[in-house]
């Protein structure tokens, strides 16, 4: 029977990598941020004191140590990544944290576990799983009643401009069968768009190799797809970045029943083009609209998940793009001449029509918060 490759953990198991790792210079500006993500999310720190704590892909272990801080009664961590496993173990030896530390070396669909966790979170791994949901949900299985589910969202609208990239990437033929050079020359040829990402803590090799050069076997996913699945199970409490207000009082009709969670869905959707551009906010737009910019995004989205590019990948590519253009508001100019740059380069592949192209970063990665009912 032929084994489906699985996404993260073979790529990062066969070069034997962690490609998460932080430049953090200042612990104390690393955790005071980490504090204020959690704030946005509902999440106050002092509330994980004495908690039981799951974390599925803890990654190089920094944001283990600030979790640690906030000194719950158990934190586990599991992740199929062996490079990884060896660094939590090695980083939580090194901390004064008193309560107990569990380090499980799995496949996350492959544990079981008969605790049961006040907080469980999974930061940049359940989009691009084969099956997002299957995954979402079995985390949700280890919560108690009441718990917290804290994850990551990132869908084809919001990875619209790093697929663009890739695209680049795959035409320009940036990436070689030598993973350290390719991880260099394609953070070399975008080092003037990451200049323009700030607060940026990640390595740049690191970020080409994770986001250029990994494969991306699985499925992206939108807020409004998880909350759909899960929402019989789960209430909203928080995003980040923030899209939604609720100016009912709280005895109003409809505050305890689903209707909270289906708002917050056509809220997503209704402003999910600004997924698509980190520097705009736009007035929500026609829901229709914004799920046929989803469609165009998501066909770039899977032309540039293979190594391979030919003249009909560049028909596809161009005839999504102009798409978009139609599809993006109109008080998203800035959007609109970042993509014709784009257009414009890979017609001429001159390196300095991307002038426009480079400064435009979507708000790739959503942070959420639910409460298992």
């Amino acid at each position: 029977m032929q084994i489906e490759p699985r996404p993260f953990l073979d790529f990062y198991n066969e070069h034997a990598i962690i490609p998460t790792n932080l430049n953090l210079p200042d612990q104390e500006n690393f955790f005071a941020h980490r504090n204020y993500l959690l704030r946005t999310l509902g999440v106050p720190p002092l509330l994980l004191k004495k908690s039981n704590i799951l974390e599925v892909g803890p990654g190089s272990g920094e944001k283990m140590v600030h979790l640690l801080s906030l000194n719950p009664s158990i934190y586990s961590a599991v992740d199929g990544n062996l490079k990884s496993c060896e660094r939590i173990k090695q980083i939580a030896s090194e901390t004064n944290f008193k309560g107990i530390i569990n380090v499980n070396f799995i496949d996350f669909f492959d544990y079981s576990d008969s605790e049961l966790y006040d907080l469980a979170l999974s930061e940049g791994t359940v989009p691009f799983q084969i099956d997002p949901l299957k995954f979402l949900s079995k985390l949700l299985k280890f919560l108690n009643p009441g718990g917290i589910l804290l994850f990551t969202c990132a869908d084809e609208i919001s990875v619209l401009a790093e697929s663009l990239r890739r695209a680049i990437v795959r035409k320009l033929g940036l990436q070689t069968t030598n993973l350290e050079s390719s991880a260099i020359n394609i953070s070399n040829f975008f080092s003037l768009d990451l200049d323009h990402l700030d607060g940026m803590t990640r390595v740049r090799t690191d970020w080409a190799i994770d986001q250029m050069i990994h494969p991306w076997l699985g499925e992206p996913l939108s807020i409004a797809s998880a909350l759909t699945e899960l929402s019989n199970k789960v209430r909203f409490l928080g995003s980040s970045p923030k899209f939604s207000s609720d100016w009912r009082w709280y005895k109003s009709p409809g505050c305890i029943d689903d209707d909270t969670n289906k708002q917050i869905i056509s809220d997503f959707i209704s402003k999910s083009h600004n997924l698509v551009d980190m520097r705009i906010v736009s007035a929500p737009i026609n829901n229709n609209q914004n799920l046929d910019l989803s469609i165009f995004s998501k066909n770039i989205y899977d032309l540039v998940r293979t190594d391979e590019w030919n003249k009909e990948s560049d028909t596809i590519l161009m005839s999504s793009c102009e798409k978009i253009l139609d599809l993006l508001p109109e008080d998203a100019p800035e959007t609109k001449i970042s993509l014709q740059s784009f257009i414009k380069f890979f017609v001429s592949y001159n390196p300095n029509d991307l002038a426009e192209f480079r400064p435009w970063w979507g708000r790739g990665q959503q942070y959420v918060s639910l409460i298992k009912v």
